[in-house]
């Protein structure tokens, strides 16, 4: 990256630099987040103007594992019926089978509905929990900010696009 701004190719150092950082990111997703060996799933929610983010951690004995972010533009509903249907739409009984416990940023619309709906998927108890204190906070507080970090993806989207439609012209 270095050698590239010395050369004067800003934007192919611009290009190393990013790489580096989504290296970082990618790193960071393996990091052990508790001593325990739970399986959870973590909502990270957040609103820009109409627009939504949401991102879901999963983290498999201890160790978040993946994600998964979505991108509502205008979606219909106040932030808990919104985050309600989000719950609905992901989990099922084949492919999206949740966790014991999803941890939440508050509280969805219906909350008893949705925990005895993913009890039926699982056949277990599962329980949306939104944490106050400890270690479960530090992870919805992780998932927010990924949820966050959505709608700055968006932008350097448009900006590429935009970029690459002047160059084309």
């Amino acid at each position: 990256m270095q050698a590239e701004a010395e050369k004067m190719n800003f934007e192919k150092a611009a290009f190393i630099r990013d790489q580096i950082n989504a290296l970082s990111k990618t790193l960071e997703k393996q990091l052990i987040v508790s001593n325990h060996n739970r399986n959870q799933d973590v909502f990270g929610f957040s609103r820009k103007d109409a627009a939504v983010g949401i991102t879901i951690m999963f983290i498999r004995n201890g160790v978040i594992s993946g994600s998964r972010s979505f991108f509502l533009e205008d979606p219909y509903g106040n932030d808990s019926v919104i985050l309600s249907q989000a719950l609905n739409q992901f989990y099922d009984k084949t492919i999206n089978i949740p966790p014991k416990e999803i941890l939440i940023p508050f509280e969805p619309d219906s909350k008893k509905l949705l925990e005895e709906n993913l009890t039926d998927f699982l056949e277990s108890k599962v329980t949306l929990n939104v944490p106050i204190r400890g270690d479960k906070v530090h992870l919805t507080k992780m998932a927010k900010e990924n949820a966050r970090n959505i709608f700055d993806e968006k932008e350097k989207q448009k900006a590429s696009w935009e970029s690459l439609s002047k160059s084309i012209i």
